[in-house]
């Protein structure tokens, strides 16, 4: 079974009349709901923290002052450590759950998956995002390509091969260890097509990308 986490951030990074719509909604949703049963008590201090949080905000709003500011800002914060004690069982009850992708979901969380996970999925292609060769100074068949991916922490090598008949052939040998990768000694004066995939953990590697025409210096 998958191993899934809620993302925290997203919520805790609403504004504050956002962040006390989502905690109604996680309120709503929660209250009498027999599939979260396990975690009545906590979706009832969330429902609890959420009122006090309205009236404190709705006061700092209307009145302001000091004083009404940090009420407000106490109690967001008691509203924000209800939700993590309601996360923290919900992550619980999701391991014996048949879909606890939509058990987690259904309130209105959303899921982070766990780096663990992560590790053993598959990889995507690399992304060509800069090319060059040529310029002031640059020596003759040198080229530089600056790759992104989605997880480069677990990207430990990009290896690649290069045709200068459109495909018929290719000369393999090219590896970095780096996302800003060199490669010297490249057919210089020739107009190239380049192919490079990621080698990663776990013994890993991505699909070819397709065929990147570089012309070479």
């Amino acid at each position: 079974m998958e191993d899934f986490k809620i993302n925290k951030q997203p919520y805790l990074d609403l504004k504050d009349n956002e962040f006390k719509s989502f905690a109604q909604v996680v309120g709503e949703k929660g209250t009498d709901n027999e599939t979260y049963r396990d975690q009545a008590t906590f979706i009832a201090a969330v429902v609890t923290k959420t009122s006090a949080f309205n009236i404190a905000l709705s006061n700092a709003e209307k009145l302001g002052g000091t004083d009404r500011t940090k009420a407000k800002n106490n109690a967001r914060k008691d509203l924000t450590d209800a939700l993590k004690e309601l996360v923290d069982s919900l992550e619980k009850s999701a391991q014996t759950v048949a879909n606890p992708e939509e058990f987690l979901t259904y309130l209105g969380f959303t899921i982070a998956k766990t780096s663990g996970h992560r590790k053993t999925g598959k990889v995507k292609p690399p992304v060509a995002k800069t090319i060059i060769s040529g310029g002031k100074g640059w020596p003759r068949g040198k080229v530089k390509i600056v790759f992104q991916s989605d997880v480069p922490a677990e990207i430990k090598a990009i290896i690649g091969k290069y045709s200068v008949d459109d495909g018929l052939t290719w000369t393999n040998g090219l590896i970095s260890t780096k996302m800003i990768a060199e490669f010297y000694d490249q057919p210089s004066g020739k107009d190239c097509q380049y192919m490079f995939k990621f080698l990663a953990t776990n013994n890993r590697e991505s699909e070819w990308t397709v065929h990147i025409p570089i012309s070479v210096f």
